[in-house]
This record gives C-alpha cells, sequence and structure tokens, in this order.
C-alpha cells in the first residue's frame, strides 16, 4: 500500500468514488461503484482495496491525508473492518505534532558592495506536521558561492530542503535579510600617464610597420 500511493495514477483510482467505463463485446458504457465507504465517511481518506475470501475473512486496506502526513492501515478477517480502520486511522493522526523547523543563520560574500556579507533567511515559516517519535527530520541548505553587490533585499541567494526520513517535504527560498548597495571607485590618474601611454603606442606600431617594409 505505502509503494502504491506512490503512483499519481494508481491514486486517482482507488481515490474515486464513481467510475465511467465502456468496454465488452460489444462495448457500451458503464458506472462503477467503489465499494470503500471510508471515502465517504472518514475525514482524508483516499484508498485504498476492500477484499473478501472465507479464509481470511473481510480484509481491508486504507489511506488516508491530512496536513502533510499520510497513513496507512491494514487489517485482515476483521468483521468490522470500516469502524476499526476510522479508530486505527483517527489515533493515528491524533499523535500528529505540528514542528517548526529552524533555521541557522547563514551569510553569503558580496562582491563590490558597500559591505562585504548579507545575512540571509527563509522566506517564510517552516511548520510540518509530523510523527515526531517515528520520523527523523533532517535540512540540507544549498547557497550561491557569492552574490554581486547591489543585492536587493529579499532577492533568492539559497534553498533549504527539508526531508522526512530521507524523502523532501519542503523546499523553501533563502533571501537576503537586507539591501547591500553597490560601490564605485574613483581612479586617479597621474599627470603625464596619457602621454607615456600614447608614446608607446606609437613606438609599438612604428616597430610593427618596420618589420613588414624588411620583408
Amino acid at each position: 500500500g505505502c509503494e502504491a500511493i506512490e503512483n499519481q495514477d494508481f491514486v486517482q483510482a482507488c481515490s474515486s468514488v464513481t467510475a465511467q467505463l465502456c468496454y465488452g463485446n460489444e462495448p457500451y458504457t458503464r458506472w462503477l461503484t467503489n465499494h470503500n465507504r471510508l471515502l465517504k465517511t472518514f475525514d482524508g481518506a483516499f484508498g485504498i482495496k476492500t477484499g473478501y475470501t472465507k479464509k481470511s475473512g473481510r480484509c481491508l486496506v486504507s489511506a488516508a491525508q491530512r496536513g502533510g502526513v499520510t497513513l496507512v492501515c491494514v487489517t485482515l478477517n476483521a468483521s468490522d473492518d470500516w469502524n476499526d480502520h476510522a479508530k486505527l486511522l483517527e489515533y493515528g493522526f491524533s499523535l500528529v505534532t505540528e514542528k517548526e523547523v529552524a533555521v541557522e543563520p547563514q551569510t553569503v560574500t558580496v562582491f563590490g558592495g558597500d559591505s562585504e556579507a548579507v545575512t540571509v533567511s527563509a522566506a517564510e515559516s517552516i511548520v510540518l506536521d509530523t510523527l515526531c517519535a517515528s520520523q527523523q527530520l533532517e535540512t540540507s541548505i544549498v547557497l550561491k558561492p557569492y552574490a554581486v553587490a547591489p543585492v536587493e533585499q529579499g532577492e533568492v541567494l539559497g534553498e533549504l530542503s527539508v526531508s522526512l526520513n530521507g524523502r523532501t517535504v519542503r523546499t523553501v527560498p533563502l533571501v537576503a535579510d537586507s539591501f547591500v548597495g553597490a560601490v564605485t571607485q574613483e581612479v586617479t590618474v597621474r599627470p603625464g600617464v596619457f602621454f607615456k601611454i600614447k608614446e608607446k603606442a606609437a613606438y609599438i606600431v612604428s616597430e610593427i610597420i618596420n618589420f613588414f617594409k624588411e620583408r
């Protein structure tokens, strides 16, 4: 079930309450109805499959999602499976807590600015619904190696990724906290420098002309 719901086509099929199909010999249009009553009675339910045999009894695999948490429940030979799943899923969601992801201060070097660096922070607060007892939360940060002034406040200079149990569940831009202006430097040339450059250039041109004349 956990692997199957990674496929969006599968999710679309198992979450459909009804479906219109055309098949048969000769083909004709018919409506199919999903027997999974949790789709109508349980908030957030989107699948997955009912089943029954004489030996195994009533079997049910269900899935529900609330916020950023998805739960999958499986029962075999359970005569009251609809109520069992509703209670088990509610219990699972009752364990979910909100956790805010803290981001350590980061800086990016700025070239040509009135400040040598600028601090960056997440463009928005990051709050995740998580089963803290069983899920491992990790963050990774990618920053630009440098920025060139001017740097606008709010300019994107990196990205923060948040993963649960090795799976990326959220990405947030990292933006400049403040404006960094560009600095222009005046270049002072000593008297006579342009004359010396002109004289040197004239000499090089003269040497080139003489070289071709000798050839």
